[in-house]
This record gives C-alpha cells, sequence and structure tokens, in this order.
C-alpha cells in the first residue's frame, strides 16, 4: 500500500509538473503573439502613415461618419437615445440586429442581454413582450433608466429619412432560417421606403447573396474581421467577388498593413467602410486614402476634426 501511494503521489506530481510546463509554453505562446502583433502594427504605421497627414487628401464624393451603434459614447447602445444623437450629428448610425424568438428584428450586439440590459438570457429564446421588460440604459448611467431595446420598425418609425443606417447581421447559431430573416429584413425596409439608405454588412456569403437579390437598391458589405490582417489581401477580395458584394467592412488595421487595398478597391469599384475609429489622427489618415466611411464610437470628435467633406443623410 506504501508503493501504490507513494506512485499515485509521484503521479500527481507528474501531473502538476506537466500543468505548469504547458502554462509556461502557453503564456510564451501568448506573450510571442502579442509581440508579433505589435510588431505588424509598428511595421504598419511605419510604412503607411504620411509624414504630412495634410498631403494629399483624395476624399471620395461621397464620404461618411457612421456613429457606431449610435453615439454610444454619449448613451447607452443600440438604443433610442443614442441613435437620435448619432442621426443629429451625422446623419448615418449603425446598429447590431437580430431575432428574437417569435422572430422579431431588434438592435443588440450580443447573442445575450447580460451586458447591456438588467435580464439575462439569449435574445433567441426571448419574446418580444420578454425584451420590452428590460431595461436597456441604466447600466450606462441613471438618467436613461427605463430605456428599452427597439425594434428596427421603431428605429425606421422614429428617424426615417433624417438617416443612413448601417445594419449589421451577423451569422449566428439561432439563424437557421437565413432566408427567412432577409426577408423580413426586406420587407421592413421596403415597408418605410428606405432601400436607398440602407446599407448591410454581413459575414456570411450566402446572406449577401440573399440581401443583394431581396434589396438590389441597398449597398450591401461583406464584413471581414481582425484575423484578416493577417492573411494575404486576395483572401478579402475572394470573398467580396464570390458573394457579389459592394465592397468591404473592415477593421482599420487591415488598411494600416495592407498598403494597396484603397487602391485595389477603386480599381474594382468597391467600396470601403472602416471601423472602429475613435482617433482623429487615423481617422485624417483614412479619409485622405479615400474610404468611403468611418464608423466611430465617438463621430463628434471625427466629425469635429474632418479633412474631407461629410455626406450627411441626404444628399448623394
Amino acid at each position: 500500500m506504501f508503493y501504490i501511494k507513494r506512485n499515485v503521489k509521484v503521479r500527481r506530481l507528474n501531473g502538476c509538473g506537466a500543468f505548469q510546463a504547458t502554462l509556461k509554453n502557453y503564456q510564451l505562446v501568448v506573450f510571442a503573439s502579442f509581440l508579433a502583433i505589435m510588431w505588424m502594427i509598428w511595421s504598419g504605421l511605419n510604412v503607411m502613415l504620411p509624414d504630412d497627414p495634410d498631403a494629399g487628401c483624395d476624399c471620395q464624393k461621397v464620404f461618411h461618419v457612421v456613429g457606431h451603434r449610435g453615439l454610444s459614447d454619449k448613451a447607452p447602445e443600440n438604443t433610442m437615445p443614442a441613435f437620435e444623437l448619432a442621426a443629429q450629428e451625422t446623419g448615418f448610425i449603425s446598429l447590431d440586429l437580430t431575432r428574437t424568438a417569435d422572430q422579431h428584428l431588434v438592435a443588440m450586439h450580443d447573442e445575450y442581454v447580460d451586458r447591456t440590459t438588467d435580464g439575462h438570457g439569449a435574445v433567441s429564446r426571448m419574446t418580444l413582450d420578454d425584451l420590452r421588460k428590460l431595461d436597456a440604459g441604466q447600466w450606462f448611467n441613471p438618467k436613461y433608466k427605463g430605456v428599452r431595446i427597439p425594434t428596427l420598425p421603431e428605429v425606421f418609425e422614429t428617424l426615417g429619412n433624417r438617416s443612413r443606417y448601417l445594419l449589421d447581421i451577423r451569422k449566428r447559431e439561432d439563424h437557421n432560417n437565413p432566408e427567412g430573416l432577409i426577408q423580413s429584413l426586406a420587407d421592413t425596409v421596403h415597408a418605410h421606403g428606405l432601400e436607398l439608405k440602407v446599407t448591410l454588412s454581413l459575414d456570411d456569403p450566402e446572406m449577401i447573396k440573399l440581401a443583394k437579390a431581396a434589396m438590389p437598391g441597398a449597398t450591401v458589405l461583406a464584413k471581414v474581421n481582425v484575423l484578416y490582417t493577417i492573411v494575404p489581401l486576395s483572401a478579402m477580395w475572394k470573398v467580396v467577388e464570390d458573394s457579389g458584394a459592394d465592397g468591404v467592412a473592415a477593421h482599420f488595421l487591415m488598411t494600416l498593413l495592407h498598403n494597396t487595398m484603397i487602391e485595389t478597391a477603386r480599381q474594382m469599384g468597391k467600396k470601403v467602410f472602416i471601423y472602429t475609429v475613435d482617433s482623429m489622427y487615423v481617422s485624417k489618415w483614412l479619409e485622405c486614402l479615400g474610404v468611403d466611411a468611418i464608423v466611430s464610437n465617438n463621430p463628434e470628435k471625427i466629425v469635429s476634426g474632418a479633412e474631407c467633406p461629410i455626406t450627411g443623410a441626404y444628399g448623394r
């Protein structure tokens, strides 16, 4: 028995040592990855950022500043107060859409309501009546107590032509009927006569194709995440071409690390929306590169220092 217990103890010690070694290796990998990312960013900054940010400004005739989830720096994200403020400031808002259990389109970024409301649970498992009982404002500031999660029709009915709309729809596990989702979205857009003021940001090629067919007058963008910064730029353009998207919604690091991105987009006749930019210096540089839109949590700051004329809710 003594030897058995001793062997068990040795095995436990060995297991602990293996765990510690694995943990140490993991920490080294994370640290090395962090250094690699910092090096890429620094390299991109050195290569791409101009010595004179005011030199060679190549503004687009139509250039937008988009309030990310509304004016989310000043009001709770994806709520009517945030949307109202952003519409007044830039005439262009972005909002995230997901569906309730009873198939209503609501403005919500997360799959779960926990972060931005006083409730708990997945949006896809809750009815609209369930969501209407939740407070979506007090977490941000007590003065917004009682603010509710809006539906897409409510947003359209409130703002109408006073704003343009960047609708961000990510493919989720609960989106088991993408055709129904896109058709519901298209019906809502058409019912309010806003197809020409709607831009869609979708990360699924099949949903992009469905949206292009259902809303030919809308702008449909392929949303590419930050991981595309570590693969050849051709991979991003392949997604755009295969899906028939009108352009891309990309993280600002894409333009830092791929210095031909905007030039290629112009040659292909594709639009480029860049998210999420809160630095005035980076914004000015992107404007002068010729991006079509900048999405920001603090659009007030971006507007105040803009190099290019900003197209609001009206005009082309």
